[in-house]
């Protein structure tokens, strides 16, 4: 009759285990969708901040331009 108690509780156990490492695979895989959409948010910021650079250095330009311009009038 032990035995029988035990191989329940061993079957609970296993049972449990296989709920749990389920869980965890999943929110495993949530996990990892949502690493993917932080790349994608960082890889568009990135993006954005470069294009931000780029207008910044093109108004310097620009500046400098209309300096000169207005020096020789």
């Amino acid at each position: 009759m032990n035995d029988k108690n035990y191989e329940k509780m061993v079957d609970k156990l296993h049972d449990e285990q296989i709920k749990i490492h389920s869980l965890l695979t999943e929110k495993e895989k949530i996990i990892n969708e949502k690493n993917i959409q932080i790349n994608h948010l960082e890889n568009q910021l990135q993006s954005w901040a470069d294009e931000a650079t780029n207008w910044v250095v093109m108004a310097d330009k620009h500046a400098k331009l209309i300096t000169k311009h207005n020096i020789l009038k």
